[in-house]
């Protein structure tokens, strides 16, 4: 399998994983992390994803 299907693959684990636990976190200082590690990870792939398509 080429890298950018499993970036793709694991970006969607991610969000169904991030889905599943934000109905279960209720306390707000767990939710802001959760909310800040989604966003690097989100920016990290949006990095990948330019390096890719420059190579």
């Amino acid at each position: 399998m080429a890298l950018e299907t499993w970036t793709a693959f694991a970006l969607a684990s991610l969000a169904l994983l991030a889905g599943r636990l934000s109905g279960a976190v209720t306390r707000p200082a767990v939710r802001r992390g959760l909310n800040r590690l989604g966003g690097t990870l989100l920016i990290g792939a949006g990095l990948a994803t330019a390096a890719m398509r420059r190579a």
